[in-house]
This record gives structure tokens, C-alpha cells and sequence, in this order.
């Protein structure tokens, strides 16, 4: 927003009419210009220069001259020369200043220097007003003699942003460089940039109000990242030191490695692992590592076998690590089997070996094509076994075992997806091609990778999944966008789709045509490896619009409207939004970075339109998380999530057990806090004010180990379903290769404990409560059971109650016939049974059957029929 260069002469009839016709180009200007660039809808994040090519691109500088006005009421045109302003030339690549300057009480300023046009920005800053940041280029007038003539510039009210920049120990960073960049990011060539003073401190007060992206670098630290809400007058950013590493590998006489001892290192702010090799003398050392906190382990191999490190944990918040001792022990290793659920081998399946959900140095590797994978030089102690695959569901991990010497042999199932498939017709019920189809999980936050892929023929669409590579071996497929799930395709020629790799679970569902039709909302329910069909039939509808607004009522540009019913929409710079065309009521969300996501129902009648205020996401929750005897837990993993439609945020707490999140909408979060050596918390909190304080305490963690055997031969079984019951929660695990299950965080002992396997009857153990230890469990041999229930004519009787009963009295097992009268029992005890079948509500014309059977170990009794006479 400027005002344009006036400059008519010498002649006072020439001086006058060229006055007069500059403060008609003023206004004119103003009219067409300010409002946009300065406070309205188009660009508010900075004062932009209005351009036209008037000068030369070429030639050296030694002077720049412009003028600075700043808004003084509600209309464009009310405008003061600002009496006060700093002006930087800056180098366009590095952002250095390499020269400055101020305003007159009139405005005008002129800063000299020999520069490069080209390689130069100019900013200008007033306090209190929105910075401009002008280009020698093109926003010149005119360069007569060297002199650069910048167009003059119009600033709006800005606001500011005060902090400090510390370390973990809380003493202030000086000279730390800050800089700032509002969200989302228009293009600035340059950030805001400021350096901290002797106590840390900093202030910006040229930003607009909205999101900024903070971050900070200075020397001998690792840089720090940010989001703040502008006005804000407390910001802490927090640099973690970079320390140097060192210490000493020592191993028994006995090992004596054949290679050199290889040690990693990992942590919060390292990844993928560092590696150096040890000296001969087994010392190493690691330089410019960040904090605040990382562990190391090391490995190598002798003739006697591999050798392992067991990880050593480092805390380095306060800068000062001492030399860290790594102690080499006789290793295992972990043969790893990844199967489908027939358990067939999976080929390709990435593997991973971690001591804990806190592990930073995991094993990962891939299966080979027998679907198996070994890992060697693993330090002993107890782990867990996490695979994934592409076209499968990942399992829970599997507690196993490491014991030195020894290889064990841990297998993991993964699940079965599902499949949904079907059409899509219009109202007279020909096959609409191109359409969209939309499936999204019930709850906002469903299970990561619950659509993995689509298999639609002749697919245009990808699903909407992303993987985020983790060192050589990506992690399963997590949702994109903002922690939704949804995933979307496109229907073949014939109408027809194909989608697969679903999880279990309830999900929504809906087809979008290509000129806007809508079908209705479906619910679909997927069990398994099933295969569930539907039919969307496309009507059309009226069209829905609308504008999205800040608090101010200013436009919010990329705002995104998640519709139940449609299509996902977004803003425009003026906040408008089309949505599409709907009929009846469509009920959504509408989310914006910075704002607090705001719940939709509209009536759609005719030509709809509507508008929406968002919010400012401006709350603060501070969680204090404490441990035994009240002391503070440093490096403890909170998450916090929502039921609304916003991202999972996690953070870890510092050496005072404080963890801050800002920018939070008012609401309610779910809270949930791990640390090593204590039981999960969870728990909930409602922000209503602006800052909201949450102590946690933590409980001591309680593990248990359940080993489960066969009854008769006494040996370990591996593979069994094993899940821990206490009054508020159930954790489940699989049994190893030595046939346990381990669980290593429970928050209190289990009171009951259900066994399964596959040939086994299912076992069920009151524990009564008690604490660490080993809980035994026998398993006995199952066998099955299967026949026919028919009429007093040999008629197949569906939907009769069969029950299975013990000699010695009580029911084992109930089923019911299905369509043709058949049924069958899995898992049975072995002995003599009676088998009882009651006829269904439909067919009161006949008497309840019995019929005496044995039931033998790892073997199917058939042939017991069953038939019911007429009373």
C-alpha cells in the first residue's frame, strides 16, 4: 500500500497541477490497493509494495530513499507519516544486514550504502505496525545517479510477541538468533529475524496476529522450532546444548572381539541412529550431540560368538556429560517368523526389536522370502516384537526373551483385513464412472493404516495415506491430514469399486459424483477377512457456500470444510468455500490452523449459504507429571487428543516434569503420560480459561510374566493369546517361543487371567490381585465337536440352541444351527458330553433333543445329529 512518487518539476503551474493530480492517483491507489494489502481480505501479513516496471534492473546503489505512512482511523485513506522507523538493507541470500537507517518525523528516509539492487531487500519496521519488506527491483521509482527511489508504503496495525530464549537448565541463551514467520507462510523472501539480549530476551512487535512459526539457532546449541499465537508475552524457547559424547566399550577377557566394536547412539533430537567404531583401546566419542537426553549401546563379534552392550540411558539437559561406560555381555539373538493369518510365511514384512515403547534404539529388519528374519548381537534382557506388512494389519507387539547364547524363535501374526466393495448408480440406476467414494473410520482418531490401499480396476485415485520413512525401514501407513483417516477412490467404467487392506471396525461411507451428486451417508461394519458389498445411488442436490472468518470477521484464507455428507473443501483468500450440492441436512467441520474446530449442521434448501466465525486456538495447558516421592519425572511422553478433528500432540517433560502445549482450542483433551519404570496415566481435562495447570502422579509399574505349558507333555506353548483383567483396564499379550507373555507397565496387579490357543481349551485363573512375579498356566489339549439338528422329518432345523454339557454337570459350549441345521464346537475339554438341542421361537411344534457323545483330544467327533420330535 503506497502512496506513488510525486515529482513534477520546477514550474509552479507544472508543481501545482502535477499536486493535485498525484493526490488523485493517491486515492485512486488507495481505493483499488490499500485495503487489500494492508488490513483486508487478500494479503495481511505484511505491507507489500504496489509495483510497476519504471527502472532499470541494472547498476550499483549508494543510496535508498522512500517514505513511510502508517493508518490512522477506519478508512484507507486515512493516513500519517509514520514519525518513526527502523530501515535495514539486507542481503536477499543470507539475510545479514548490511546496512540501516531511520525515518525523519516526516517519514522520509535514506539509508546509503554501496549495494547490489539484486542481491538487497529493504525492510522497514515501525512498532506496533506491520512490517514491510520492499525489493530495490520492483518497488523502484526511479535510480537518477545511484539513487534508489523506493515506492512509499502504508503500514497496519501490527502485534507483538515477547519471549525468552533458555536452556534446559533455565539460564538465558544470549545473542541467540530468532526469527519468525507467520502461518501460513505467503512467500516472505525473509523471516523475521531478531538476536536475543544478554537475559535471552526478544521481542517482534511488527508480526500479524494469527499463528507464528518461532525458531532459534546459536552456537554450541541445537536449533529450536515453535508455534506461537500472536499477541503473545510469554514465549519460552527452550535449546538443548549440543555436548560432546565420550566414554570407553570394556569387555571381559574372554570376548575378545574379532572386529571392532561398533557403538550407536540415538535420542529425542537424533534419528536415524549416529555410529562410530571404538578404538582399539575401546574408547569413542561422538561430537555436537543434542539433548536432551540419548542412549548408546555397542556390539561386535568374537570367536566365541556376538558380544552386546545392554543401551545406557544420558540425561545431558544441563550440557555436561560424563564419560559414559559401555560393558560388552555374551548376546543372543531373535529369530523373527511374520505370517498371515493362515500363517503362511510373509515375504518383505518389516520387523523391529525394542526394549519398550521408549526404546530410541530399536533393531528393525526385513523378512526374507520364508518370511523370516534373523537378528544377532542383541543384549539379553526382555524385549518386544512389532511387524507390519503391506496388505495386512499390524499386530500388537509380542513379549520375548533374549538370552545369551541362545537363539529363540518369536512368530507374528498379523491380521486380516477386510474388503469393501460395490457400485455406484444414478437415480434411474445406470453406473456412474469417475465417482468418488469416501470411507472414513468412525471416531476422528481411528487406528492408523485402516485403509492401506485400494484395488479399484482402472483406480485414478490414491488413498489418502502417507508413510513417514523412519531410517532404512518405514513404520506403517499413518492417516494424512491432520490426523484424519479418511481415504478416497474412483469408480471404474462400470460403476464398480474395490477397496482392501480394512481393519476391523465400524466405519461411514459415501459416494460423491463427478458433477457434484451425492449419495446418502452409509454405515459399514467390517469383520475380518470379509468382504462386505454396498450400493450408492447419486441424487442431486442444491448448492452449499459459504465464508469462514476469523474473530476479527477478517476472511480465514485455506480454511478446510469437512462435510459427513461430501466432498472436503477449501477456502479461498476471500474465505469463501463451495462445498458442492447437497440436499437435506449436512453436518461437518470446519478446521484452520490456529482456530478451534468448529461443528457444522445446514439445512440445505435451494441455493444455501452460510458463514462461519471461527475461534482463536489460544489456551494453554501446563501438565506437571511427578514421581516417587513427589519428585519430578523428566523425559516423561505426553499426548494429548481430542475428539474433535484435530492432530495428536505429544511432547516429553523437561528436568522440572513440566511439558507446555499451546494453541489449544477450548474443550475437552484426553491426557495420557508414559515414563519407564511407571504405569501408564490417563486421564482427561476441560480447558475452559486461558491456562489450565494438570499434575499427574505417577504409580510404580507392575510386571508380570505368565507362562504357559500343555498340560500333559509339560512343554512351552508359543503362540498363546494371554489377556491381564483388572477392574479398569485389560492389557493382552502373545506368548513366545519359551511359551511367556510378559508385561512390563501394568498400573496395578491383574485379578484375572484368560488363556487361549489354537488346540487348546481356552483357560480362565482368578489371581486375587497379586503383585510381580510368574503367574503358571496348564493348557489342556481341546477337541471339536459337529453335526446336524433336523425335524421328525429329516428337515434341517436352522436357528436351534445347541449346548454342550459335562457329565459332572454345567454347560461348556453354546452355539446355534445355521441355515441348514449345522453346527460345530472348537476348543472343547476332552471326555464324555451330552449335547442338547431347543428348538427356535418358530417352531414350537417340536421337543427339545439330546444325544451322548466323547470328545477326544486333537480330534473332530462327527456325525452327532440330532432330532427333535413333535410334542
Amino acid at each position: 500500500m503506497n502512496r506513488p512518487h510525486r515529482d513534477a518539476g520546477s514550474h509552479p503551474v507544472g508543481w501545482a497541477l502535477a499536486a493535485v493530480l498525484g493526490w488523485v492517483l493517491l486515492i485512486l491507489a488507495v481505493r483499488a490497493g490499500v485495503h487489500g494489502v494492508v488490513g483486508g481480505p487478500v494479503r495481511d501479513r505484511e505491507a507489500v509494495a504496489l509495483r510497476s516496471p519504471t527502472a532499470s534492473d541494472r547498476g550499483a546503489g549508494t543510496s535508498i530513499r522512500g517514505r513511510v505512512f502508517v493508518e490512522v482511523g477506519p478508512s484507507p485513506e486515512d493516513l500519517a507519516p509514520a514519525p518513526s522507523c527502523v530501515v535495514r538493507v539486507r542481503d536477499r541470500a543470507s539475510g545479514r544486514t548490511v546496512a540501516t537507517g531511520r525515518c525523519d518525523p516526516q517519514g522520509a528516509y535514506e539509508v546509503r550504502a554501496t549495494f547490489d539492487p539484486r542481491a538487497v531487500l529493504v525492510e522497514i519496521e515501525v512498532p506496533g505496525r506491520l512490517r514491510a519488506l520492499l525489493d530495490p527491483i520492483g518497488d523502484r521509482l526511479d535510480d537518477g545517479g545511484g539513487v534508489v527511489r523506493l515506492r512509499d508504503v502504508a503500514l497496519g496495525v501490527a502485534v507483538e510477541v515477547y519471549g525468552r530464549v533458555l536452556d534446559p537448565a533455565g539460564r538465558p541463551v544470549a545473542d541467540a538468533v530468532v526469527e519468525a514467520r507467520p502461518m501460513p507462510d505467503l512467500g516472505e523472501p525473509l523471516p523475521w529475524r531478531i538476536e536475543a539480549d544478554a537475559g535471552g530476551r526478544f521481542a517482534f512487535t511488527t508480526l500479524p496476529a494469527g499463528p507464528v512459526a518461532l525458531s532459534a539457532r546459536s552456537r554450541g546449541y541445537a536449533g529450536v522450532e515453535l508455534v506461537a499465537w500472536a499477541p503473545d508475552d510469554d514465549v519460552v524457547l527452550v535449546m538443548d546444548p549440543l555436548v560432546r559424547v565420550e566414554g570407553r566399550v570394556r569387555a571381559p577377557p574372554e570376548a575378545q572381539p574379532s572386529g571392532q566394536v561398533v557403538v550407536r547412539l540415538a535420542g529425542a533430537s537424533v534419528w536415524p541412529p549416529r555410529e562410530v567404531r571404538a578404538g582399539a583401546d575401546g574408547r569413542f566419542s561422538f561430537e555436537g550431540v543434542p539433548g536432551p537426553w540419548f542412549a548408546l549401546d555397542a556390539r561386535a563379534a568374537g570367536p566365541s560368538g556376538a558380544w552386546a552392550a545392554a543401551p545406557v540411558d544420558v540425561d545431558a539437559a544441563d550440557g555436561a556429560v560424563p564419560p559414559v561406560e559401555l560393558r560388552l555381555e555374551p548376546a543372543g539373538a531373535l529369530t523373527v517368523r511374520v505370517t498371515d493369518p493362515a500363517g503362511r510365511a510373509v515375504a518383505g514384512a518389516y520387523v523391529s526389536v525394542r526394549r519398550g515403547p521408549l526404546d530410541a534404539l530399536p533393531r528393525r529388519a526385513r523378512t526374507d522370502a520364508t518370511g523370516e528374519v534373523r537378528l544377532d548381537a542383541l543384549a539379553a534382557g526382555a524385549v518386544e516384537v512389532a511387524a507390519h506388512a503391506d496388505g495386512l494389519l499390524a499386530a500388537a507387539p509380542v513379549p520375548a526373551k533374549v538370552v545369551a547364547g541362545a537363539t529363540r524363535t518369536v512368530t507374528v501374526r498379523l491380521g486380516a483385513p477386510g474388503v469393501l466393495e460395490g457400485r455406484v448408480v444414478d437415480g434411474a440406476g445406470r453406473p456412474v464412472a469417475g465417482a468418488e467414494i469416501v470411507l472414513r473410520p468412525d471416531g476422528i482418531h481411528a487406528a492408523a493404516g485402516a485403509a492401506t490401499a485400494l484395488d479399484v480396476a482402472r483406480i485414478a485415485t490414491a488413498p489418502a495415506t502417507a508413510r513417514l520413512p523412519v531410517g532404512s525401514t518405514p513404520p506403517p501407513p499413518v492417516p494424512a491430514g491432520g490426523g484424519f483417516a479418511d481415504a478416497r477412490g474412483v469408480t471404474a467404467g462400470d460403476g464398480t469399486f474395490r477397496w482392501v487392506g480394512l481393519a476391523p471396525g465400524r466405519y461411514t461411507a459415501w459416494a460423491v459424483g463427478p458433477t457434484g451428486e451425492v449419495s446418502e451417508v452409509q454405515p459399514v461394519v467390517i469383520r475380518g477377512a470379509r468382504t462386505v458389498r454396498v450400493v450408492f445411488v447419486l441424487t442431486a442436490g442444491h448448492p452449499l457456500r459459504g465464508r469462514i472468518l476469523d474473530p476479527n470477521l477478517r476472511p480465514v484464507d485455506g480454511a478446510r470444510l469437512l462435510l459427513d455428507h461430501g466432498l472436503t473443501a477449501v477456502s479461498d483468500a476471500t474465505g469463501t468455500v463451495a462445498a458442492g450440492s447437497f440436499r437435506g441436512v449436512v453436518t461437518g467441520w470446519v478446521i484452520a490452523d490456529g482456530y478451534a474446530p468448529q461443528r457444522l449442521r445446514i439445512p440445505v434448501e435451494e441455493d444455501t449459504e452460510f458463514e462461519v466465525v471461527l475461534e482463536a486456538a489460544d489456551a494453554r495447558l501446563e501438565v506437571r507429571v511427578r514421581g516417587g516421592n513427589d519428585r519430578p519425572v523428566d523425559g516423561a511422553h505426553v499426548r494429548l487428543s481430542s475428539q474433535r478433528p484435530e492432530p495428536e500432540r505429544s511432547a516429553a517433560t523437561d528436568l522440572r516434569g513440566i511439558v507446555v502445549f499451546d494453541g489449544l482450542a477450548r474443550g475437552p483433551y484426553a491426557v495420557e503420560v508414559d515414563a519407564p519404570g511407571y504405569a501408564r496415566w490417563r486421564g482427561a481435562v476441560e480447558l475452559v480459561e486461558p491456562e489450565t495447570f494438570v499434575e499427574v502422579a505417577l504409580s510404580p509399574a507392575v510386571a508380570v510374566e505368565v507362562a504357559v505349558a500343555d498340560a500333559v507333555s509339560g512343554r512351552s506353548v508359543e503362540g498363546a493369546r494371554v489377556e491381564l483383567r483388572s477392574a479398569d483396564e485389560a492389557h493382552v499379550a502373545t506368548t513366545s517361543s519359551d511359551g511367556r507373555a510378559r508385561f512390563e507397565a501394568l498400573a496395578a496387579p491383574p485379578e484375572h487371567v484368560r488363556v487361549t490357543a489354537p488346540g487348546y481349551v481356552p483357560s480362565r485363573l482368578a489371581v486375587d490381585g497379586r503383585g510381580a512375579g510368574i503367574l503358571h498356566v496348564t493348557l489342556e489339549r481341546a477337541g471339536a465337536l459337529e453335526g446336524v439338528v433336523v425335524d421328525d422329518v429329516g428337515d434341517p432345523v436352522a436357528g436351534a440352541r445347541v449346548e454342550v454339557r459335562r457329565d459332572e454337570g454345567g454347560t461348556v459350549a453354546t452355539s446355534t444351527t445355521d441355515r441348514v441345521g449345522r453346527f460345530r464346537f472348537d476348543a472343547l475339554p476332552e471326555g464324555a458330553v451330552e449335547v442338547v438341542a431347543a428348538p427356535p421361537a418358530t417352531r414350537p411344534d417340536l421337543a427339545p433333543g439330546t444325544r451322548r457323545s466323547d470328545v477326544l483330544a486333537d480330534r473332530t467327533t462327527r456325525g452327532v445329529d440330532l432330532r427333535l420330535e413333535r410334542r
